[in-house]
């Protein structure tokens, strides 16, 4: 069936495209930014620490805020909040408005990230059928071009031009979700929204999340860092590991909703975790510029499907209550997602940024021990 630009579907392909476009512009862009505002690595891990813990708190409050009020409208007002808070994040000239922009980018993309999840796995539910991972190939692809985009335009023109394009994409991605995204029943008002919440599943679940995104995050943090040490004279295309990264996880998301529906969740995890520690142990093997750029491919390959499926699995719980389960799942997922950004900037300061990857793949290890303990039927 052909997509409709007038259909929900369409509002959130756009969407989620925004949200693509503002990860790949503050991944590319980094090294720029740091240098900027005068920041070293062990302080930007720092930052990072906090502002992911602005997003984890974004999350949980964001599922609590969904009871009461439509997540159509809380989209509206989280969108450009978004993109406001990432041209703060590349305009930074100083430690103290890096660290400000960079917060209020990680509590803005929490609110955004719950909520159109929520609205994502609604509108496969009211499809019935897969469509899920169509969503975030979506945010993949334009991960991949931003981040390569952001990296040249920061080096050879300034990183206000990468604010002004992603001002423009999350533009038109407000205007598709205010014509297309219905109002829902709010879970507060039907019986279905006062359920209680499977609330061990949704805490083994968390668990994996956490440590997946922790692994995530360390790849578009510090993948232009890594390239610029080993080939200084290629700076301009520092993001190229971000992008492959994202790319690759884009071609692998295209397909996944197929191999949802052939083979289930949990073998598609399995399978995905054993890639993403082989890949993670290639980067801690600090190859050359390209053999980095090609280990980044398989980590965005093995990594694509895993934070899709574990929200698809999280939300199917609470039908009623999407939102709210994905905020309880946030919650649990905070501790990895937390500490992860400071573990890596102290590893990477005590050895070196390709030693801090080698670190992530124990960490996606520990995903996969998680994992296997789902239940066989997913």
């Amino acid at each position: 069936m052909p997509l409709s630009l007038s259909s929900p579907r369409a509002a959130l392909l756009a969407g989620f495209a925004a949200f693509g476009t503002s990860t790949g512009a503050w991944s590319g862009s980094i090294p720029t930014v740091m240098s900027n505002a005068g920041v070293d690595e062990y302080h930007f891990g720092i930052m990072a620490t906090v502002a992911t813990a602005a997003t984890i708190l974004a999350m949980v409050l964001g599922g609590r805020l969904s009871r009461h009020i439509p997540v159509r409208h809380l989209l509206l007002a989280v969108l450009p909040l978004v993109a406001a808070a990432i041209a703060l994040f590349l305009l930074a000239r100083s430690p103290m408005s890096l660290a400000a922009a960079f917060i209020i980018f990680g509590f803005a993309y929490g609110l955004g990230d719950l909520f159109i999840n929520a609205e994502a796995s609604a509108i496969e539910h009211d499809m019935q059928r897969p469509i899920f991972m169509g969503f975030h190939a979506a945010g993949s692809l334009m991960v991949a071009v931003f981040a390569l985009l952001s990296s040249l335009t920061s080096v050879l023109v300034g990183p206000w031009l990468t604010a002004l394009l992603v001002a423009g994409v999350y533009a038109l991605a407000v205007s598709l979700v205010h014509r297309n995204v219905p109002l829902r029943p709010l879970p507060a008002a039907t019986p279905q929204g006062h359920a209680p919440l499977n609330y061990g599943l949704l805490a083994v679940l968390g668990l994996a999340v956490g440590l997946v995104i922790a692994a995530e995050t360390a790849s578009l943090i510090w993948s232009a860092k890594l390239l610029q040490d080993i080939s200084p004279r290629l700076a301009a295309i520092a993001g190229a590991g971000a992008a492959f990264y994202s790319f690759c996880a884009a071609l692998v998301r295209l397909r996944g909703d197929a191999l949802r529906a052939r083979f289930g969740e949990k073998p598609v995890m399995v399978a995905s975790l054993i890639i993403s520690v082989l890949s993670f142990a290639a980067l801690g093997l600090n190859l050359s510029f390209l053999g980095n750029v090609l280990a980044f491919a398989g980590v965005g390959a093995g990594l694509a499907l895993l934070c899709p499926c574990l929200y698809a699995l999280a939300a199917g719980t609470a039908p009623a209550n999407r939102a709210g389960a994905l905020g309880f799942l946030a919650g649990v997922a905070g501790a990895p997602r937390i500490l992860a950004p400071w573990a890596f900037g102290l590893v990477a300061t005590w050895t070196s940024v390709s030693g801090a990857y080698g670190f992530s793949a124990v960490v996606v290890a520990a995903a996969l021990a998680l994992i296997l303990m789902l239940p066989a039927r997913f």
